[in-house]
């Protein structure tokens, strides 16, 4: 895309201007990087760009603290009420309320409009995704399944809701009636229903680009300080995305949902009905069903009351918390850790000391491995978190190679400890090898050279 487009006259200038409003803005890029993008886009630089700007943990670290203080020095503390913060629709959080979910008002149900998902913003650019033919007839069933869930997340959640909702699953001639996720799931099944959580990984795409009809490859790149078996460079990753999906299929109620603490600054339930772009790829590492969905989604009703009190006791946190309260992998981590005593998620930003409450989400988060400032995650964590069991099926074949490699540093790690394949892999010892080598050969030409020869 950006090097069709700096085809255009005016292109350089709008990127020289560009820049100087970003500096002008606070971008969180220290000025060094500021320049380093403007001189790769306009040096036309577009293998550099492909990887820019992989920054380590470390850096990630200064940059969120660098947004911060801006934050703080141009926004007043502003306080939100938790109806602005979550999606409850028109769910009353200061009175009692009850809701049916029947077969009539999925009949009755208008199907959701598609204008306004995609946005154009000239030059063949849109921006967007647009409609997942098989999940947007259910959007509106969703949307208000979600709503739904995230109300009675906070039922009897003391300075969170004041009022209680009640939720009756109508099945014929049965109802259950539900005021919690537990509740609600039990409702469903005794009512004909199945409930399934997905413990889903995709590529994280932050910008949701298509150009002239094709899609715009855009990951962010996380430079994991993990060294490549035979080079001289670093583990680079596009972050991932993780969410757990959440399946209801039944007589009255047909779904599907995701949850995700997200750069929205929102830790709730959501709809899930948009295209994914290919390149993002698609891994369902755990499958809950029965008992475990119904432990799953319970802890996700936790984790709605835990974030919006974190929320509402942080007000100054940028992007409603995002980064320092965790990201997606964090709210997802937690029910991987409870459910199968284990975490193949990277990577981890929660800081458990800004989540006041003493309750079980807080207890899980603490018990969390944690990369802010980390020098090195384990391999184990970075591999589970690319949506590709296998190196080949990698959609960005910059880094098959790269997988490939440590993936086989990974096997060594698994049979001879963690500091054993630091040393093996690392470049100091590559740079000992090529000593030796070089040594041994001087010592064999020397030999050459010095041996008499008969007379």
């Amino acid at each position: 895309m950006m090097q069709e487009l700096s085809a255009k006259p005016q292109f350089q200038q709008f990127v020289a201007g560009q820049v100087d409003k970003w500096r002008s803005d606070g971008l969180p890029l220290t000025p060094e990087l500021l320049d380093l993008l403007r001189k790769m886009i306009l040096g036309r630089d577009w293998q550099g760009l492909d990887r820019f700007p992989g920054w380590s943990m470390q850096t990630l670290d200064l940059s969120v603290s660098g947004v911060k203080r801006i934050a703080a020095s141009k926004f007043p503390e502003k306080r939100r009420a938790i109806s602005q913060y979550l999606d409850i629709g028109s769910y009353d959080l200061d009175h009692d309320g009850s809701v049916d979910l029947a077969p009539s008002a999925a009949e009755n149900a208008q199907p959701a409009a598609e204008a306004g998902l995609q946005t154009q913003m000239g030059a063949g650019i849109v921006m967007g995704d647009g409609a997942d033919p098989s999940r947007w007839p259910m959007h509106a069933e969703s949307q208000r399944m979600a709503e739904i869930l995230n109300r009675i997340s906070l039922n009897g959640q003391q300075g969170l809701a004041a009022g209680a909702l009640r939720v009756n699953v109508v099945t014929g001639a049965a109802m259950q009636t539900a005021g919690s996720p537990t509740e609600l799931v039990r409702a469903l099944v005794a009512t004909g229903h199945t409930v399934e959580v997905d413990d889903k990984r995709y590529f994280a795409n932050f910008g949701h680009l298509h150009f002239n009809g094709r899609d715009v490859v855009m990951p962010f790149w996380i430079d994991t300080r993990v060294w490549v078996p035979g080079t001289f460079h670093s583990f680079r990753v596009p972050v991932a995305h993780a969410e757990l999906e959440m399946r209801v299929n039944g007589p009255s109620v047909n779904a599907v949902l995701a949850f995700y603490f997200g750069d929205d600054g929102k830790a709730e339930f959501r709809t899930t009905d948009l295209l994914n772009q290919a390149w993002v790829m698609d891994r369902t590492t755990h499958r809950y069903r029965g008992a475990d969905a119904e432990r799953a989604v319970a802890l996700m009703g936790k984790e709605v009351a835990t974030y919006s009190r974190a929320h509402l006791a942080h007000p100054e946190l940028p992007i409603g918390g995002y980064y320092t309260l965790g990201v997606c992998q964090d709210s997802v981590a937690v029910v991987e850790e409870e459910l199968t005593g284990d975490v193949t998620l990277f990577p981890l930003t929660a800081e458990p000391e800004m989540f006041a409450a003493q309750d079980e989400v807080t207890a899980i988060l603490r018990k969390l491995p944690s990369d802010r400032g980390s020098r090195r995650p384990g391999l184990r964590r970075v591999l589970g978190t690319i949506p590709a069991e296998r190196a080949e099926d990698v959609s960005l074949p910059e880094m098959r190679s790269d997988m490939l490699r440590v993936q086989t540093a990974w096997e060594f790690e698994k049979k001879f400890g963690r500091h054993r394949a630091e040393w093996w892999f690392s470049p100091p010892l590559l740079l000992v090898e090529a000593l030796v080598m070089t040594l041994c050969f001087a010592w064999i030409l020397w030999v050459k050279l010095t041996r008499r020869r008969p007379r």
